[in-house]
């Protein structure tokens, strides 16, 4: 099986990635973000895989000291999606998504 690359995104504060990045600006009473959002390339074989990575991230995330830097991982609130592509960037099908707080017994 060849290698594969997947497009990962999370984010929180929104349904969709394409809404939390029109709703990145936006702040609430106290100061803080309403959204966030992030992506990330990997190439494996297995969308599988890639679901691994993704829970470990979340996992070494949650223990560090800068966890607040890694919002779209922590939060259980927060969501993925992961995306095949031929290349790395021309997006085909989403082959994987869910709530990031699903990924804690995968890791």
């Amino acid at each position: 099986m060849a290698q594969q690359t997947f497009i990962i995104k999370h984010w929180y504060g929104a349904e969709t990635y394409s809404e939390a990045i029109r709703k990145q600006s936006l702040t609430d009473g106290n100061g803080n973000k309403v959204s966030e959002h992030n992506f990330d390339r990997v190439g494996v074989k297995r969308k599988e895989t890639a679901l691994k990575y993704l829970a470990g991230w979340r996992q070494q995330a949650k223990v560090s000291p800068w966890a607040f830097l890694h919002g779209t991982l922590v939060r259980d609130d927060a969501r993925y999606e992961i995306i095949a592509t031929p290349d790395g960037y021309h997006e085909t099908e989403v082959v994987a998504s869910g709530w990031m707080k699903d990924l804690d017994n995968a890791a």
